[in-house]
Order: C-alpha cells, then structure tokens, then sequence
C-alpha cells in the first residue's frame, strides 16, 4: 500500500500498490501480510474474520493512519490472529479495538489522542503489547475478559483516565514507564487472575476524589497474586480526601520487593500503601520510602487493615506517624519490621491501640523497644540518591538480623 497507489489499477504488488490500507484488507486472504509504505492514510479500517499481518515499511519515516474524528481507526473482530508493526495511530474513537483474537501482537507503535481508549482488547486469547507508547487518550490500553497481557518497554503518558486498565485478565507489565495520567495501572478481577510488574515506573500520576493514583487493584479476592519487583512509584498525588497515593490494595495478596516509593502524597492517609482488606497476605522486603506524606493521624505512609510484614526496609524523610489503620483508631492488624531503618520519621500514633508494631533487629531513631534494636545515626552516604548505601562506619553494618547489614 502507498500514497501514489491506486485501488482500481493497481494490484497489491510493490510495483503496482494499492492506494488505501482498507482495499488491500478486502484484496487479501486470511493468512497474507500487507507492507504499507510511509505516508498518511486517513482511514478508518476494519478487519473481520481474516488472519493479518500488517507492517510498515520504512522503520525511519512514519506511516500514520488517522481515524479523522469518526471512528475506531483500526477495529478487528473474529481472527485467530492480528499483527500490527511499525505505526502511528491517531485521531479516532478507539485506536485500535480488537474483539474475539486469539493472538494479538502490537509492536512499535504509537496511539495517541484518540477520544475513548488508545487500544482495546476484549474477550481475546494472549496479548503482546511491545514498544507500544499510548499517548494522550482518554484510557491509553485497556484489556478486558482476555487470558493474558504482556506489556513491555512501552509507555503510557497523559492520558485522562487509566494508563493501563486491566480487567479479568492476566497482567505482566515489564520495563515500562507509566506517567501523568488521571491513574496509572487499574487492575480488577473476579478469578484468579494475576499481576505482575517489573522494573515499572509509576510516576506523577493524579487523582481526585478516588483511591489508588498509582496503582489501584479494585476487586476484594484472596484469589488475586500481585507481584511488584523492582519498580519506582514516585509522585503520584490524590487532590482529594482519598487514599492510596501509590498503591491502593483489597484482600488480595502483595508482596513487593526492591521497589522504592518516593514524593507520594495523599491529604489522607496512605501516601504510599492503603490496604483495605483484612484478610489480605502482604509482604515487603528490600523497598525504601522517602519523602511521602498524608494524614499524620491515620499513617501517613502505609494504612492497613491486614497484618504485613517488612523486613530489610529503608523508612527515610516521611512524614510523621508512618503506620495507621483503616477504621479511625480501631482497626485490629500486626505490623512486623525486622532488619530496617527508620530514621526522621516516627512509627506509629499511639491511638492504634488495637494495633500491634513488632520490630527486631532495626535501627529505630528514638528508641524502639525489641529484640537487637539500636538507634544510633545509621549514616547514610547518599540520601537523595535512587538507592542507598550505609558509610562504613555505620552502626548497621553486620548489626542486624543473623549479622546482615540492617535496611538490607
């Protein structure tokens, strides 16, 4: 397909091209692959029962294809398969809308303001999403009904609602920056669906007058598994009396690892971690928290109303009253830290008085009463850097839990 082909001579060959994506669609069998030629093509395509593969010619010059403000700009129904490769998406009702595919690869793409979702998959089989940047849309990638998606090295950037919405589909999002956008990730599900995120950033994502900027997991199901590893929530903002700046979690379980949150703020509480549910399984291990703050009466870092356990943990600049519940002063939770440094920022509000805060083998400014605690300066060499390292001389070097270096 080019911009000088023509529908009616030619023959969809490279000598002899078709001028508009959509006829060489109708010309080919299920199973074929279409190469378009850089140009702009203001089209608004459909495929329907036809297995395609279709690529843009010329990785250097772009090949858009504008939905000119009337419809979805690509709409597939009913294949075993679709590829798409090397496009720029834009101007349409959705930008690319995919019912009923068993296989669905998008790579190297752009999908930007578009007025309803960037792209949109629903009742599908597996879903590649690979150098995919959604821009600027009303929901940059939403999935539902679907077995699974993997989302990588993409990015979701100012987009009104959700960057990500994920609903009753499995989520794998790896190497990925998630930015400016009314919520970051959206993730719902009434099986057994999980999350995983890896080396995601989450970043200055903003909301008002709803739960989770960040990251909000919205079903209440102890079947749910999330899984965040490595990432970075950093300024993510709730404008209103809500809760879960960074994270805003239910019943299901959590365990995060290596990740750091940063500058989160909600009025209320919770800047960087809300956990709604009882009988929810967390676990945190290896994360640092710097400069959130929230309501200083109902913690204004990690509000929970299940039992969590952190250990090898960085707790730094907060603000104060870290640790609260749910319920104003009643909620009933165990919180253990084991081999973690807190320092410039108190625990907990004695008002918690049915909450029980255990912690072992740490480095606790101002006293903390437990089992090999200390509270001596832990020297930071490096406090504003993304991680942090301990002087040599620090009192939580081979001081902590089996002799580890406290804060991990």
């Amino acid at each position: 397909v080019s911009n000088d082909g023509n529908d009616f001579t030619g023959d969809g060959s490279l000598d002899n091209p078709f001028r508009h994506i959509q006829w060489a669609i109708n010309a080919a069998s299920s199973g074929n692959t279409i190469v378009v030629f850089p140009g702009e093509y203001d089209e608004n395509i459909t495929i329907t029962s036809k297995d395609l593969t279709i690529i843009g010619d010329d990785e250097l010059n772009p090949k858009t294809i504008n939905g000119q403000g009337i419809d979805d700009v690509i709409n597939v129904n009913n294949a075993n398969y679709f590829i798409l490769r090397d496009f720029v998406i834009t101007n349409g009702t959705d930008g690319i809308e995919i019912n009923n595919c068993s296989s669905v690869d998008l790579n190297n793409i752009s999908v930007s303001e578009n007025s309803t979702n960037g792209i949109i998959v629903d009742e599908s089989g597996y879903v590649i999403v690979d150098s995919v940047d959604v821009i600027s849309n009303s929901v940059g990638i939403k999935i539902l009904d679907s077995d699974s998606i993997s989302i990588s090295y993409s990015v979701a950037d100012s987009n009104d609602n959700e960057g990500v919405y994920i609903s009753n589909t499995k989520g794998i999002i790896t190497d990925n920056t998630i930015s400016d956008n009314g919520r970051g990730i959206r993730f719902d599900s009434n099986g057994s669906d999980d999350l995983i995120l890896t080396r995601v950033r989450v970043e200055g994502n903003t909301l008002t007058n709803s739960n989770g900027a960040g990251l909000y997991i919205g079903s209440n199901n102890q079947n749910i598994d999330v899984t965040i590893t490595d990432c970075r929530f950093l300024s993510n903002n709730i404008n209103s009396g809500n809760y879960g700046a960074a994270i805003y979690s239910r019943s299901n379980s959590l365990s995060i690892s290596g990740t750091r949150f940063k500058d989160n703020y909600t009025s209320s509480g919770g800047s960087a971690l809300y956990i709604d549910g009882s009988d929810a399984d967390i676990e945190i291990t290896n994360s640092i928290f710097t400069g959130n703050s929230g309501h200083t009466s109902y913690g204004s870092v990690f509000c929970t109303n299940a039992d969590v356990s952190i250990t090898d943990c960085i707790f730094l600049n907060n603000e104060q009253n870290m640790f609260g519940g749910t319920s104003t002063y009643s909620t009933s939770a165990n919180i253990t830290i084991l081999n973690s440094i807190v320092w410039e920022n108190s625990l907990m509000s004695t008002s918690w008085s049915n909450m029980n805060l255990a912690v072992t083998y740490s480095c606790i400014e101002g006293d903390y009463s437990g089992v090999g605690n200390i509270s001596s300066n832990p020297q930071f060499c490096n406090p504003f850097d993304d991680t942090l390292t301990l002087a040599i001389s620090s009192p939580c070097i081979g001081t902590g839990w089996y002799n580890e270096n406290m804060g991990g």
